[in-house]
């Protein structure tokens, strides 16, 4: 095996050198500025942090009216006994049978089987509802929101209130 040579002068200097706890150098502290403290005295100058602020009752806010639009609706069918004491679900005579996937292809349609103006400006949301998919909300930069049926197209609800628009709508 070949042997090794150390440089003994070099080692013993940078031991020397190495101060494992070394005391850390201390740095100029800037002056103490005196906090101002409010006081009542208009000659003392007072920042606007420290100035007193008059105290404010109740009062000012609970005579104010609200200033949130309250939301309401419209009805568009002949009468809303269509579903009674149910909030929109599908009726019981109403039955859906699915057929079975092997007897039919899945295709993406080369046009549309219907269409409808239901939102002049722009709809930006659409959701089915999740359960069983008869009824279609539309949502719109307009601030309104309508509900419809998807097998008839016929509008059925229009939600009214929101002063911007809808960007977003989820069933309950």
């Amino acid at each position: 095996m070949g042997t090794i040579a150390y440089d003994l002068e070099a080692f013993s200097s940078l031991k020397r050198s190495f101060q494992p706890f070394a005391e850390p150098q201390k740095r100029p502290r800037s002056p103490v500025k005196t906090p101002l403290i409010p006081t009542n005295d208009p000659s003392k100058p007072q920042s606007s942090a420290t100035q007193k602020r008059p105290r404010t009752s109740t009062e000012q806010y609970t005579n104010k009216t609200p200033s949130v639009l309250v939301p309401s609706s419209t009805f568009h069918l002949s009468s809303q006994t269509d579903y009674p004491n149910r909030a929109w679900h599908v009726p019981l005579s109403l039955s859906i049978t699915f057929a079975d996937l092997e007897q039919y292809t899945t295709y993406i349609p080369k046009r549309a089987t219907s269409s409808k103006n239901a939102h002049p400006p722009d709809a930006s949301v659409l959701r089915l509802s999740p359960e069983y998919g008869h009824l279609v909300l539309l949502a719109g930069n307009d601030g309104s929101a309508k509900l419809w049926y998807s097998q008839s197209a016929k509008l059925a609800r229009t939600y009214v209130g929101h002063s911007k628009a809808i960007r977003d709508a989820v069933f309950d």
